[in-house]
């Protein structure tokens, strides 16, 4: 990749980007979009951290007072993990925004033909 032209930025703010750069660009975008849209909706698994040392005393609190109603001994509460968080991915954003980017930079201008 580097002997792919740079773009160059006139002193008018134009951006010129050379041919092949343009079509790498293009073919990169692409690329992106189908990874991004691959993972659209899949399950995510975060893994859950461990719990604080206020969570810890708060259930080391719990625990006393209901061994204290049973009148039991009360063990001691060990850190713990917390369950994993479970979402969906969900690229719409940066999906629009590659689409948005794709189109300023690869559509035909109006009046025209496409490429």
């Amino acid at each position: 990749m580097n002997d792919i032209p740079a773009a160059t930025r006139q002193p008018n703010g134009d951006l010129l980007v050379p041919a092949q750069t343009a079509r790498l660009l293009e073919h990169i975008l692409e690329r992106l979009q189908e990874d991004l849209a691959s993972l659209h909706g899949k399950r995510i698994a975060e893994p859950g951290q461990l719990e604080t040392h206020d969570q810890t005393a708060q259930r080391q609190r719990a625990v006393d007072s209901l061994s204290a109603s049973v009148g039991v001994t009360p063990p001691t509460v060990e850190i713990r993990q917390m369950p994993d968080v479970h979402s969906l991915a969900d690229n719409s954003e940066p999906l629009e925004r590659l689409r948005l980017l794709s189109a300023l930079l690869f559509s035909a201008p109006a009046g025209r033909p496409g490429q």
